[in-house]
């Protein structure tokens, strides 16, 4: 089999060396070639015929592999080297080793989220929305600048969790119009996120039951007058046992977002300024790329 090793190699803080990748699938018989990913890319004329990438890093190498692959056969697997590590924990794919993965060959359809309204037309895996996580996301990606990098993933995602629940507390509410499927809501939101999968920033599941897979797109509508019942479930996620999540979803196939004034968009772990009138059209690509899962999923 003919694959390429797509790495981010500054991501995460215990990084796999190519050469180390690359002997052990040439072992098990492949052809084997190494690009990093901040300086190639897939429709590159020097990358041969492929018949697997694996995207090596954190969830933002997995979207920037993914979304060079929108609407192809080429299948990707994932090798979890980030801190939160969603795409990877819903495919199972860091609990299993890459080359028996490989060898099971188990194919996992995966939907793709659209946005129109932000500059040119733009892709989601995970998720994006605005308010209390947009705001985070956009003011820790800031700080790392000049702050020194966290000593382990463990510290950096108990940091983060840190920083949402602090902005939850604060957080003032985003007046926002939202329609979906004919309805039109009008209200205040604390935080507004359209899932693609269940798991947001530092592993939280915002709500139950999100399929990559269905077709349809999550629309989490967290309010001012469920500010303590947010605040309360990020606390209770610092704990050894995880509550479910008390937020449910309206499952939809497409979404528009209105708002008065500016906003912060996060686009899966990307930050993004909007500026006045606000006006974002949220879609979804079914079964838009191909996922190897673990030999369960």
């Amino acid at each position: 089999m003919r694959i390429l090793i797509y790495q981010n190699p500054d991501a995460g803080h215990e990084r796999p060396r190519p050469d180390t990748l690359i002997e052990t699938l040439q072992r098990e018989g492949h052809e084997v070639e190494w690009r990093n990913i901040k300086e190639h890319r897939l429709a590159d004329p020097d990358t041969g015929p492929l018949d697997l990438v694996v995207a090596v890093g954190g969830d933002g190498s997995v979207g920037r592999t993914a979304r060079q692959l929108i609407g192809g056969d080429l299948p990707i697997a994932v090798l979890p080297m980030g801190t939160a590590n969603n795409l990877a924990n819903i495919l199972d794919a860091g609990a299993h080793d890459l080359a028996k993965r490989i060898a099971a060959w188990d194919l996992v359809p995966f939907d793709a989220g659209t946005l129109e309204g932000c500059g040119e037309p733009d892709w989601f895996f995970e998720g994006l929305g605005l308010g209390a996580f947009a705001d985070t996301a956009a003011r820790l990606t800031k700080e790392a600048r000049s702050a020194p990098p966290q000593p382990s993933r463990e510290a950096e995602l108990a940091r983060d969790l840190d920083e949402l629940t602090r902005t939850v507390r604060g957080q003032r509410p985003v007046e926002v119009e939202v329609s979906l499927d004919g309805r039109t809501i009008h209200t205040g939101l604390l935080l507004l996120e359209i899932l693609n999968i269940s798991r947001l920033g530092p592993g939280v599941e915002l709500t139950a039951g999100v399929d990559p897979s269905d077709g349809h797109l999550d629309v989490v509508l967290v309010e001012e007058s469920h500010r303590e019942q947010l605040v309360a479930y990020l606390e209770a996620l610092k704990g050894t046992s995880v509550p479910p999540s008390p937020f449910s979803a309206l499952r939809t196939t497409s979404v528009r977002v209105r708002a008065a004034d500016p906003v912060c968009l996060h686009i899966d772990g990307r930050s993004e300024p909007v500026r006045a009138p606000v006006d974002l059209k949220v879609g979804i690509r079914h079964h838009a790329v191909r996922f190897l899962g673990g030999p369960a999923s």
